[in-house]
């Protein structure tokens, strides 16, 4: 499971219609601010060296987005192995950047972080559930959402902001 959900994430926030930088131009933005930068990297560790230990690739450019999966996931029905039918999965989606001007970089990674929210509820649509199915595996359902104030900068970033999401997760063929 853990494999799918970052892969299917990873597949959603990149792709050219619906993914993040897609939607960077329709988020609204005080009069007189620019257009963010286009994320240069989305990140997971089943395909990038080091994400799984909370490090980043060296191919890593800024600004990027980093998709960390669970250090746990809560079973609803199933054994604990690698095998098992359902379970909340929490997933931390972290913008960094190392733009030098903080303040810049506060109002980028604001602006980001609202295409990146529009972007999640968007595949939870009824109509994405093709995109939410990898491998036999279903991300069924969001849940408690929270974004929290800025984090502490990530490796060598200046700015870091977060989205905390649990998703329902089930396998279809157990």
């Amino acid at each position: 499971m853990l494999l799918e959900v970052c892969r299917l994430w990873k597949a959603w926030l990149t792709d050219g219609t619906n993914g993040v930088n897609a939607r960077l131009a329709g988020v609204e933005k005080d009069a007189g601010d620019p257009v963010p930068t286009a994320l240069a990297t989305i990140a997971e560790p089943t395909t990038h060296q080091g994400v799984g230990r909370l490090e980043l690739p060296r191919e890593f450019a800024y600004p990027g987005l980093l998709i960390l999966p669970p250090t746990e996931a809560q079973l609803e029905d199933g054994i604990a192995t690698e095998i098992f039918r359902a379970a909340d999965f929490p997933v931390a989606f972290v913008w960094i950047t190392q733009e030098p001007n903080t303040a810049v970089g506060y109002r980028e990674g604001s602006y980001t972080m609202r295409a990146v929210l529009r972007a999640i509820n968007a595949l939870m649509e009824n109509a994405n559930v093709a995109s939410r199915t990898r491998n036999g595996i279903v991300i069924e359902a969001m849940h408690g959402v929270s974004v929290p104030r800025p984090i502490a900068p990530v490796a060598q970033s200046t700015v870091s902001m977060a989205i905390f999401a649990g998703f329902q997760v089930t396998e279809t063929n157990p």
